[in-house]
């Protein structure tokens, strides 16, 4: 009986704690990864047209 108590009062609480703590801990790793991606994205295409319009000038620029 006491194993009972002890698993209701201490061990089932202190495992639903853990579980939420990770849930949430999980949730700021999406977060991040997803924010990161996109601000990694948001550069790489920025990067293609400074690339295209540094190119497109200097095509206009030599070829007149």
């Amino acid at each position: 009986m006491a194993e009972l108590q002890m698993l209701s009062e201490e061990e089932i609480p202190a495992g639903r704690r853990a579980l939420l703590d990770s849930f949430i801990n999980l949730e700021r790793v999406a977060e991040y990864c997803e924010s990161n991606y996109v601000q990694t994205r948001l550069v790489y295409h920025t990067s293609l047209l400074v690339c295209s319009v540094h190119v497109f000038y200097i095509y206009k620029t030599t070829l007149g």
